[in-house]
């Protein structure tokens, strides 16, 4: 753990282009090993790549060592009796986001062009070297985390935070056109943080009456913007969401919402008028 925390072993401080690499068994959670279970706080200090053999590799090794041309023959031929894949040798800790986790990312992305000097060309290229990167982002924030992480590097058009919906950050939006440009990844995106804000802080809102018709105003532009199956996923997580002091979120800005449920729902004009007029 020494190692790891400061890169000192007996005075010796490692240069920065040293690594440590360490190899483990799967836990026992899953598993037919005898192991302890790697301390928390030590194994999020690693990237947790899962090893597995390579039947090219140890063909290539076998003939470098001699091994029995009809081993490798047969290896060839069959390469799924290289090694077991049995289901009980699958490790189900899988990678988490953590703050050190992001620190580390960081660390690798930025770290990646003092590297080239290290590999060949074949290894530099712009495809191999996006690959290497997402696998090791996904073994330190798990897989899901990297593949939303790289795909909002390409995105023209990013989600919009609470603060700019609601017009908190006083900050001039044209809430509308940016919604349009949007992708509905980035649309859900930012719904889900109008969600949380007004989740935690709607009733505090609530006390400045002006300051809040303000933000229903706009939080109805923001909606009226939106595409039908995004506004519809918007209302039913608000229905679904109890705020802080223990109120239904519904019930405060239902009326955003009123007429688009309405004309989602498939009723006669009478019962639509008396809604309406309630």
């Amino acid at each position: 753990m020494n190692i790891l925390l400061t890169r000192t072993v007996n005075g010796y401080r490692f240069p920065w282009w040293v690594f440590f690499v360490g190899a483990m068994n799967p836990s026992t959670q899953n598993s037919i090993y005898a192991t302890n279970e790697m301390d928390p706080a030590q194994l999020d200090r690693f990237l947790k790549l899962k090893v597995t053999s390579s039947v090219s590799e140890w063909l290539r090794y076998g003939k470098q060592e001699g091994v029995s041309p009809s081993i490798l023959r047969f290896i060839k031929e069959h390469p799924k009796c290289l090694s077991e894949t049995s289901a009980e040798l699958e490790d189900e800790e899988k990678p988490t986001p953590s703050p050190r986790g992001w620190d580390m990312v960081d660390t690798i992305l930025s770290s990646e062009p003092l590297l080239r000097p290290f590999f060949t060309d074949a290894e530099n290229s712009e495809k191999v070297v996006a690959k290497d990167m997402k696998t090791l982002v996904a073994s330190k924030l798990g897989s899901t985390v990297a593949t939303m992480y790289f795909a909002s590097l390409v995105e023209e058009v990013p989600a919009l935070s609470a603060e700019q919906v609601l017009g908190i950050d006083k900050k001039h939006l044209d809430i509308a056109d940016k919604v349009k440009g949007m992708s509905v990844a980035k649309r859900v995106q930012s719904c889900d943080s109008v969600l949380t804000y007004l989740t935690d802080n709607i009733e505090f809102l609530m006390l400045n009456k002006s300051g809040f018709e303000k933000m229903r105003s706009r939080l109805s532009t923001f909606v009226a913007a939106l595409d039908p199956s995004t506004k519809l996923l918007f209302a039913q997580k608000i229905a679904a969401t109890t705020t802080s002091d223990g109120n239904n979120l519904i019930e405060f800005i239902f009326d955003i919402f009123e007429q688009d449920l309405i004309e989602m729902l498939d009723l006669s004009d009478e019962i639509r008028a008396q809604i309406e007029a309630s």
